[in-house]
């Protein structure tokens, strides 16, 4: 039977090296060593280095202050993470180890008693490796962390960009440069006797208010074996089949199952299923077992109410119900997301819940979301419109047509989805954020489609592995990116991104009055987190006065500070900095209950608001966020609650 060995919580050492110079006591096993710049700490995984060091005292809290600026000589050292692997894994000699690391950030080397076995330089794939002649004793891994690169960030050009490593903490517009190293997701041994599961293809759907289930189990080599699949209900059995097979693969196809639907956030109840798949020797022997959660729904999309041929569908219908879609686009709960744990993804999506939303998009600026967020949103009824990681770079904007890495991020993308297919929430698949055929600096940016190489194999990926779900090449999507005084009224914008700022609030709310977008992926205005955290993280700088060169105010941009807009509305400067916060979040929450308001109204010429952005994942003086570095809603986003997100269309008054 396989078996899996948990290394997360063994006795991890790091330590940090001058570059390379860790190679020359390859012969040195697991403890002390004099020879290490930082000398070895004790960790548990996942974590980041970063977070160990400041652990440990060797480097101050980033989130304060310009300290962040102190850390970036982390990610110029090599990091060793070391583990003594308990005799008790490797006691069957029969069978064959592999290690599993779900991710890693980002390059490096996997050394298992002294020997390299590994090479890995992607932030998005899992590693899977054999552990080739364990000793009886003393096992020891090592998975080593080397350079990365020196900039991925906000500015530069996406066609150039063929590195697989996480952007947006090389510094955003809403986080300061902090780039992570470690390991970022589990790590395990799994050990088999030839015989295993090679990737479980699970597809829960809905026709006339009844389940419907197909799952391939597919196998590496064709073998002759048995296979059963159970459907439960917490313990109850729903339905159980049992096929004898020879081949590398089997099926089994239900249909008309007695169950539950799934509902998202507000539409109803969120009811769950464990699918249970078994394999068996043609003796009865049990060799490999996996257990997915699944929610039966139905989803399919349909126009607009006034749209042409030439328009894509932009109202999403769950369980034959057209379903407004209101959320926020997602990031990690914070920029070190390989220390973040479950009850850090809990915390916020109770918060978003409690809100009313049903959507998340999982912006490509980061990453996929761990098993634990996504079973969290098949618990909570948020729906996720998942994104591969591209996105823009302000100085060209479109997917890099190398042919290398075109195939890499396909690997990418067949790994998100066999890794997610089978969650309930999972809405839909997009190539990427902003992805234009131009520059920011043109003012020509049309979204790129599937006639670039890149975009169409992930079509092709996805119509070969999970047809079933929507794929949009990017977001925007259709003939326009923005709407402009220009196109407004012509019936050409679908979705549609911005703005996240207005310049008066009288022409904000004209542009939303006039609004015919079909849809809206993000939208969002800025506002000032609370006093207590300005005061918590401003390290040796001052929150007042409040000036547009103030290097306080410039953590990470200045893009988010509005002190012209109150000069302009009040007449004056801001007397104190108590005053320039109620007054930023009051607008906020003005213009976002307009925008959103106005686009719900209009439902279902419109099919959904998404905003720019949800929760700071770091302190900043002032951001787009709904939701502060504390876990708090602002004012607009109980605003939003009470008088949008809760609210059917026709009883919407803003």
């Amino acid at each position: 039977m396989k078996e899996t060995f948990d290394l997360c919580n063994l006795d991890w050492k790091l330590s940090g090296w001058t570059p390379e110079y860790w190679r020359m006591h390859q012969t040195m096993e697991i403890g002390e060593t004099p020879y290490a710049e930082i000398p070895t700490m004790n960790c548990n995984v996942p974590c980041s280095v970063q977070k160990i060091l400041r652990d440990n005292g060797r480097i101050k809290d980033w989130n304060i202050g310009t300290n962040y600026r102190d850390i970036e000589w982390v990610e110029h050292r090599h990091w060793l993470f070391d583990v003594s692997i308990p005799n008790e894994v490797f006691q069957d000699k029969s069978k064959k180890y592999f290690l599993n690391c779900e991710g890693l950030d980002f390059a490096g080397e996997i050394i298992f008693n002294g020997v390299k076995i590994y090479d890995f330089a992607n932030s998005y794939l899992p590693v899977s490796v054999e552990l080739k002649k364990p000793r009886e004793t003393d096992n020891w891994l090592r998975i080593a962390f080397l350079n990365a690169p020196v900039w991925q960030g906000q500015f530069g050009y996406t066609s150039k960009i063929t590195t697989p490593k996480v952007r947006f903490y090389y510094g955003w517009d809403w986080t300061c440069r902090f780039v992570q190293v470690g390991i970022w997701d589990n790590v395990y041994i799994t050990s088999n006797d030839k015989l295993e599961f090679d990737y479980v293809d699970i597809d829960a759907d809905a026709e006339n208010k009844k389940g419907i289930l197909n799952v391939t189990c597919h196998f590496k080599d064709t073998i002759d074996c048995k296979a059963k699949l159970l459907l439960k209900k917490n313990e109850e059995i729903i339905r159980t089949e049992e096929i004898s097979f020879y081949d590398d693969f089997v099926s089994f196809n239900w249909k008309d199952l007695d169950v539950k639907l799934w509902y998202p956030n507000l539409s109803g109840n969120q009811e769950l299923y464990s699918v249970e798949a078994n394999l068996y020797s043609k003796d009865n022997k049990p060799i490999d077992s996996i257990e997915k959660i699944v929610g039966f729904r139905n989803i399919y999309w349909e126009k607009c109410e006034g749209a042409n041929e030439r328009h894509d569908n932009w109202i999403c219908v769950v369980n034959g119900e057209p379903t407004f879609l209101q959320g926020f686009n997602w990031i990690p709960p914070l920029h070190n997301f390989a220390d973040c744990k479950k009850e850090d993804y809990q915390k916020l999506i109770d918060v978003y819940k409690d809100l009313g939303v049903n959507v998340f998009r999982m912006n490509g600026v980061a990453i996929l979301g761990t098993e634990d967020f996504y079973n969290l949103c098949d618990e909570a009824g948020i729906l996720i419109w998942q994104e591969f990681p591209l996105s823009s770079s302000a100085m060209d904007n479109t997917p890099p047509y190398d042919e290398k890495f075109i195939e890499i991020m396909g690997e990418v993308a067949k790994s998100y989805i066999k890794r997610r297919k089978h969650h309930a929430s999972l809405l839909m698949w997009s190539g990427g954020n902003e992805l234009f055929n131009d520059s920011h600096l043109s003012g020509q940016m049309k979204p790129c489609t599937t006639d670039h190489p890149m975009l169409k194999n992930f079509k092709n990926i996805i119509e070969k592995y999970d047809f079933k779900r929507r794929y949009i090449p990017t977001s925007p999507t259709g003939s326009t990116a923005f709407t402009t005084k220009d196109n407004i009224g012509k019936n050409i914008n679908e979705n549609v991104h911005g703005p996240w700022k207005a310049g008066s609030i009288e022409e904000w709310n004209a542009s939303f009055e006039e609004d015919d977008a079909m849809f809206r992926a993000e939208t969002g205005a800025p506002s000032c987190s609370p006093k207590d955290i300005l005061d918590a993280y401003a390290g040796d700088d001052l929150p007042f006065p409040i000036k547009i060169d103030s290097s306080y105010w410039a953590r990470p941009f200045h893009w988010w500070l509005e002190f012209d807009a109150f000069q302009i509305e009040m007449g004056r400067l801001p007397e104190t900095v108590e005053e320039y916060i109620t007054w930023s979040q009051e607008r906020q929450t003005t213009l976002l209950l307009k925008a959103a308001g106005n686009t719900k109204k209009r439902f279902p010429t419109a099919g959904g608001f998404i905003m720019w952005m949800g929760h700071d994942l770091y302190p900043c003086p002032a951001n787009t966020s709904l939701i502060d570095y504390y876990r708090r809603p602002k004012p607009a986003a109980i605003a939003l609650k009470e008088k949008v997100f809760t609210k059917k269309p026709k009883e919407i008054d803003v």
